[in-house]
């Protein structure tokens, strides 16, 4: 049964035409439950959910009853940790319906097997926890709509004392206006309320978003997609003024530990804290939509070039004898406060924004050299990304302090050596070759691969460079 006005129509044709007198129950108050799912196949539990909002949205159209929102239904529910109780026993009834202020309350169970759908509804005293009325209906869903239709006219007349003509054609036009023909639609319609209760506000206005263009007269659709969209609407503005504060905070703990005292007390902690200050700027950089200038983009890069030149050369300075593959990590535990972490993290960081694999003076110049030259971030780094153009390209000074970053880096290792001192060697000039290439420097790239030829003959990777040589010779007699 696909329709919140069957049901509707099932209320009140028990209530008014069997058991409850209708002017028993004006002016009170009334909940609908979740509808409990007995078909044995949990892809269907979601549908009670929708076919109670649908429910309760037509309930509300009768001037005589004071119907408690879903929301209110959700958050007691919530909080009392009952979302996947059965709601058709009548003391869970009575309990819940207390918790909202009920006087009276609509519960149901729905059954599908094949192209059967069976539905039984119950209207309960809260007081009491007294059955008022009881029954059942069982249809095809292919006939839906006609089923509908027929439900429609015995609801107009079992209420002709309480319903003006006036109110009765009112009513046949709002069914007419709000119809849902599909099964599927009707699930799909239930999950995207239920990821809205989630508070995945982007999947739910997916999911009404699709249910609007399957069933173009099923209004309630809309309705809901515009409410979803508001609350998605307000999570972000909200998620972006937690961010903010979380930014504001973590920047102003990196910049109070970040004094001299402190580089020579706890020189491994106070690198965690440099380390997750550039990645602070480079999480910035990766956003990119909220530059507006090319200005403000330059000088998030200047930002992040200044710290990680600090890195450097603060690693040279704590660490005179550079002969270590990760200079930091020599002098302690590096580490930032657990809370900075948590407000890292809170700002799309990530968990780890305070550590640097590998990092030594010539690690770390490669690295910045890359990004500066050919927009890639640290492979190892906790932020990863390319930037397209590269920073090079936005400002042609950046391709020198790039270039100047991998003399550098080859000088660390001829003077201080390194573990793997032939393997990095390669790796800095094959890496410089590729810059040169970046900037279209075609000779110059040829000779940082020939000087791996010439220095490491016996390399395993010889021919590999040296085809590399013969594809840019190939291009440039092109």
């Amino acid at each position: 049964m696909k329709n919140s006005k069957l049901i509707f129509f099932l209320f009140f044709m028990y209530s008014f035409l069997h058991n409850v007198d209708a002017q028993a129950i004006k002016e009170k108050t009334l909940t609908v439950l979740y509808f409990d799912n007995n078909s044995g196949q949990h892809k269907y539990d979601v549908l009670g959910k929708g076919l109670a909002d649908m429910f309760i949205t037509d309930l509300t159209k009768y001037s005589g009853l004071q119907i408690v929102e879903r929301e209110k239904l959700e958050e007691l529910l919530k909080e009392l940790k009952l979302q996947k109780t059965k709601f058709f026993d009548p003391e869970m009834t009575q309990k819940i319906g207390k918790g909202v202020g009920a006087d009276y309350a609509i519960t149901g169970t729905f059954y599908i097997f094949v192209n059967t759908i069976r539905i039984d509804i119950r209207v309960i005293e809260i007081t009491t926890a007294k059955i008022l009325a009881a029954d059942s209906v069982q249809g095809s869903k292919n006939r839906f709509f006609d089923l509908q239709i027929e439900l429609t006219e015995s609801f107009i007349k079992g209420l002709s004392d309480q319903l003006s003509n006036e109110a009765k054609g009112n009513l046949r036009k709002e069914i007419r206006n709000n119809q849902i023909i599909k099964l599927e639609s009707a699930i799909e319609f239930s999950q995207g309320i239920e990821l809205a209760d989630q508070g995945d506000y982007t999947s739910a206005s997916r999911k009404m978003s699709k249910v609007m263009i399957q069933e173009p007269a099923f209004n309630l659709a809309k309705s809901r997609y515009i409410e979803i969209l508001k609350q998605l609407y307000e999570a972000k503005k909200k998620r972006t003024d937690v961010l903010a504060k979380a930014e504001e905070t973590l920047l102003q703990n990196i910049d109070n530990f970040l004094i001299k005292e402190n580089f020579e007390k706890s020189p491994g902690k106070y690198f965690g804290y440099r380390i997750m200050r550039g990645n602070y700027f480079l999480s910035k950089i990766k956003m990119g939509s909220p530059f507006e200038t090319k200005e403000i983009f330059l000088t998030l890069i200047q930002a992040y070039y200044d710290n990680m030149r600090l890195f450097i050369d603060e690693m040279k300075q704590a660490t005179p004898n550079r002969n270590n593959f990760a200079a930091p990590y020599s002098l302690g535990y590096v580490s930032v406060d657990e809370g900075d972490k948590r407000l890292a993290e809170q700002s799309g960081m990530g968990i780890n924004a305070w550590y640097y694999a590998f990092a030594s003076p010539q690690y770390v110049a490669k690295d910045l050299a890359k990004f500066l030259i050919l927009g890639e971030t640290p492979f190892h780094g906790e932020i990863r990304f390319t930037s397209d153009p590269a920073p090079a390209k936005f400002k042609s000074e950046y391709a020198a302090k790039g270039l100047a970053l991998l003399d550098e880096s080859l000088f660390e290792l001829k003077e201080y050596g390194d573990t793997f001192k032939e393997r990095e060697t390669i790796r800095a000039l094959d890496l410089y070759a590729h810059c040169l290439m970046k900037l279209g420097r075609q000779p110059e790239s040829i000779a940082k691969w020939q000087q791996i030829l010439d220095t490491y003959p016996g390399n395993e990777d010889f021919h590999e460079y040296e085809n590399k040589i013969k594809k840019v010779l190939q291009t440039i007699s092109d």
